[in-house]
C-alpha cells in the first residue's frame, strides 16, 4: 500500500485494486450481470417507491463524479460486471442502499475471489466505545461516503463495469458504467479506505496538531469517529481541526456531528450537524436519541438506552424454535417494554478522569450450572480522598459442557474475567497491576493461591491461563450477597436492572474503602488454602518418594582365610555367584545347589576375581571411601604399626 497509493493533481487518493498473484483470469460475465441487471428492473418498476429511492441513489453517485459511462473495451482486455443489488436500512425506512456484489460468481470466480483482502486495520468497536465513555463531553461525526473518497486507478476500473439506466432515467435502456471510486463491496476497500485515512491524518500531523492524528488512529471504527473529552472548549478545538485536516490533506469530510454539549454543536455550522438535528433549536428543543456503532446514544441524560422492535412474532413452528415453548417465550416478552426505561451513564464518572488518581479495575466473577458470567467496574479516588466508580463492562455465556462440577464453572468464570480484563487493559491502557479480581468460590482461590500440589489438565491449564495476566494476590473472595457477578448468572426482571449490583457495584462501594463492610483489605489479602485437597478430584495425589541408600553388603574377607591358594579362592567364590544366578531359573538343570563345570568359565571368573578386590578394597579403605562420596577431604594421616 505504501508505495501504490498516491494522491492525484486534485489532491484526492488514488489506489490499485489489490489482485492476487498467480490468480485465474476473470471470465466474460456481461451475460449473468445483464440478467441480474433485468430483474431489478422488473422489480423496481413493480414498487414505484423504491425505484425513486434507487434512482436518488444512483444520482448522488453521478453527481459526485463516482461513476463514469464505460468506455468500449479493448481487444482482449480483461474485464467484470458487478450486478447491483438493493438493500433498505433496517431502523430508517426511507434509506436504501445499492450495492455492488462483488462476490456474484460466474463459471466459479467472483470478483473478490481475485482480490487480497489487505490488512485488518480496523479499530476494536469494542475499544472505541469503552474510550468514548471516558470523559464527560462526548462527541461522534463519520466520513461522507468515506469508501467512495478514493478513486480506483484507471487501468483497474474495468473491473468494475455495471449496467443501469442510461442518464438515470427508470424508461431509459440498460447502458454500461463503471466506477471510479473504491466500493462497499469489494473485499480490500476497507483496507484501503482505513490506511488512506491515516495516511492523511500522519501527512496533517505537523499542522493539525498529533492529537488529530491520534483521534484518528485510535477512535475510529471504519468511517465512525467517536471520542469524550474534559471540556467543551477541548472538543470543539479538536473536531474543527480533524474536519480541516481531513479535508485538506484528502478530500474527506467529517460531518453529521453530535454531542451531548448544546455548546459544542452550536459551534459547527448547521449543514454539519447529524441530519435530524439540522432543523432544531438547540437552545431549547429536546434533543433526540442518536445511534452510534450499534447502540442508542440518549443525549439529554448522557446515558446509553435500549430501542426494542415492536414487531409481533407469531408463535408457529419457526416460532417455537427460535423463541422456545410459548408460555416461557410470552413471559420474557411481556417484560422488555422496561428495558426502555433502562440507561446505562456513557460516562464511568461524573467528574473529569484527569482529577483522578488510584485507578484500579475491579473485576467480579461467577457461576451457575447454566452460566458463567463476569463483570468489571473502573474504580478511582479523587483530590478529597472520595471514591468514584462506574461500570466497564459485562459478559455472560453458557457454561461450558466441558465443566460438570461447580468447582470447574468457577474457575471457567474466573478464565472469563480475565478475558475481559484484557480487553480492558489493551483498550484503555491499564496496566496489569492495576487489576482486582474477586469470587465467591474459596475452592478457585485455593487452585488459584496453590504453590505445593499439581492438578489433573483441565483445571492446572486454565489455573495457567489466570496466573498469566494476574498475580494469586490479586485475587480475593467476594461473598455472594455482595458479588455483582451473580446477578449475571440468575434469572433478573428487565425493571430490576436500574438498581442491579451488575451495573452499580457491590454495596461495600459507598464506604470509604473496600476493608470495611464485610470485605477484605486489598492492602492485607490472605493465602488462601486448597479446600478439601485429599478429597478433591481435581488434585494429583501425593506421591511419596523416599530416598533408600543400600549399602552393597560385603563379602566378608575374613572368610578367605579358609583358602590358602588364590585359585582356589576365585574358583569357590565363583561357584556361588554361578548358584545365585540359576537359583530360580525354572526347569534348568543348574537350579539349586549343586556343582557343574559352567561354573569355570573364564568370564566368570574374571568377574569374580574384580568382586574379592572390591570387597578387600572396602573394607580396607572404609573411611576414605565414605569421604570421597561425601564429597569430604580424606584423612591423610598414617595408621599407626604395631
Amino acid at each position: 500500500m505504501e508505495n501504490n497509493i498516491y494522491r492525484n493533481e486534485n489532491g484526492q487518493w488514488v489506489a490499485p485494486l489489490p489482485f492476487r498473484e498467480s490468480r485465474p483470469i476473470l471470465g466474460d460475465n456481461r451475460h449473468m450481470a445483464g440478467r441480474r441487471a433485468n430483474l431489478l428492473d422488473l422489480n423496481l418498476k413493480k414498487n414505484p417507491k423504491k425505484c425513486e429511492h434507487a434512482v436518488a441513489f444512483m444520482k448522488r453517485i453521478f453527481d459526485a463524479g463516482h461513476a463514469e459511462l464505460a468506455p468500449p473495451l479493448k481487444y482482449k482486455e480483461e474485464f467484470w460486471y458487478l450486478p447491483i443489488f438493493s438493500v433498505y436500512h433496517s431502523k430508517k425506512p426511507d434509506q436504501i442502499r445499492m450495492v455492488f456484489d462483488s462476490s456474484a460468481q460466474y463459471d466459479g470466480l467472483s470478483l473478490n475471489n481475485v482480490l487480497l483482502t489487505g490488512p485488518d486495520l480496523t479499530n476494536s468497536l469494542l475499544g472505541v466505545l469503552l474510550r468514548f465513555r471516558l470523559e464527560k463531553i462526548g462527541i461522534m461525526a463519520d466520513i461522507q461516503q468515506m469508501f467512495h473518497c478514493f478513486q480506483v486507478r484507471e487501468d483497474h476500473r474495468n473491473y468494475l463495469r455495471f449496467l443501469w439506466y442510461a442518464d438515470n432515467g427508470p424508461k431509459e435502456q440498460l447502458v454500461e458504467y463503471r466506477m471510479r471510486v473504491h466500493i462497499f463491496g469489494n473485499i480490500p476497500s476497507p483496507a484501503v479506505a482505513i490506511y488512506g485515512l491515516r495516511r492523511t491524518a500522519n501527512n496533517a500531523e505537523q499542522e493539525f496538531g498529533s492529537d488529530v492524528k491520534k483521534f484518528v488512529e485510535r477512535n475510529f471504527y471504519v468511517d465512525d469517529g467517536l471520542i469524550s473529552l474534559p471540556s467543551a472548549d477541548e472538543v470543539v478545538s479538536l473536531m474543527k481541526r480533524t474536519q480541516q485536516a481531513l479535508l485538506q490533506e484528502g478530500g474527506l469530510r467529517l460531518h453529521k456531528i453530535v454531542s451531548n454539549s448544546n455548546e459544542v454543536m452550536k459551534c459547527f455550522p448547521t449543514e454539519d450537524l447529524a441530519k435530524n438535528l439540522m432543523s432544531l433549536d438547540l437552545s431549547k428543543d429536546c434533543l433526540p436519541s442518536q445511534r452510534t456503532l450499534g447502540i442508542s446514544w440518549d443525549l439529554p441524560s448522557d446515558s446509553f438506552t435500549f430501542n426494542l422492535s415492536s414487531d409481533e412474532k407469531p408463535y408457529t413452528r419457526r416460532g417455537v424454535l427460535s423463541y422456545g415453548y410459548q408460555e416461557e417465550w410470552e413471559l420474557w416478552r411481556q417484560q422488555l417494554h422496561h428495558l426502555k426505561d433502562l440507561k446505562i451513564p456513557r460516562c464511568y464518572f461524573d467528574v473529569s478522569t484527569k482529577d483522578l488518581t488510584e485507578k484500579t479495575v475491579h473485576v467480579f466473577t461467577d457461576a451457575s450450572k447454566q452460566v458463567i458470567a463476569a463483570v468489571a467496574f473502573l474504580r478511582a479516588k479523587d483530590k478529597n480522598a472520595n471514591y468514584h466508580h462506574g461500570f466497564i463492562l459485562g459478559k455472560g455465556k453458557v457454561a461450558p459442557k466441558s465443566a460438570v462440577t461447580i468447582p470447574r464453572l468457577e474457575l471457567c468464570a474466573s478464565v472469563l474475567g480475565v478475558e475481559i480484563s484484557r480487553i480492558i487493559r489493551e483498550q484503555l491502557d491499564i496496566a496489569p497491576k492495576d487489576f482486582q479480581f474477586h469470587t465467591d468460590s474459596k475452592v478457585v482461590l485455593g487452585y488459584i493461591y496453590n504453590k505445593t500440589r499439581r492438578f489433573y489438565t483441565y483445571v492446572s491449564n486454565r489455573v495457567e491461563q489466570i496466573h498469566r495476566f494476574s498475580a494469586a494476590n490479586q485475587w480475593s473472595y467476594v461473598p455472594s450477597q455482595h458479588n455483582p457477578a451473580d446477578q449475571g448468572t440468575k434469572p433478573i426482571l428487565p425493571e430490576a436492572m436500574t438498581k442491579s449490583l451488575w451495573l452499580h457495584g457491590p454495596t461495600f462501594w459507598t464506604f470509604d474503602t473496600l476493608s470495611e463492610k464485610n470485605h477484605e483489605s486489598e492492602a492485607n489479602l490472605p493465602e488462601y488454602q486448597l479446600i478439601d485437597s485429599d478429597k478433591d478430584n481435581e488434585i494429583r495425589p501425593l506421591i511419596t518418594v523416599k530416598n533408600t541408600n543400600v549399602e552393597q553388603s560385603l563379602i566378608g574377607t575374613n572368610r578367605f582365610a579358609k583358602y590358602s591358594k588364590w585359585n582356589s579362592l576365585v574358583a569357590g567364590v565363583a561357584r556361588l555367584k554361578h548358584i545365585a544366578r540359576h537359583w530360580s531359573k525354572g526347569n534348568s538343570s543348574c537350579r539349586g545347589w549343586h556343582y557343574c563345570d559352567q561354573a569355570k568359565d573364564v568370564e566368570l571368573y574374571r568377574e569374580t576375581e574384580k568382586v574379592i578386590i572390591q570387597n578387600v578394597q572396602q573394607e580396607t579403605f572404609q573411611e576414605e571411601i565414605r569421604s570421597i562420596q561425601e564429597n569430604r577431604a580424606i584423612d591423610k594421616k598414617v595408621p599407626s604399626v604395631n
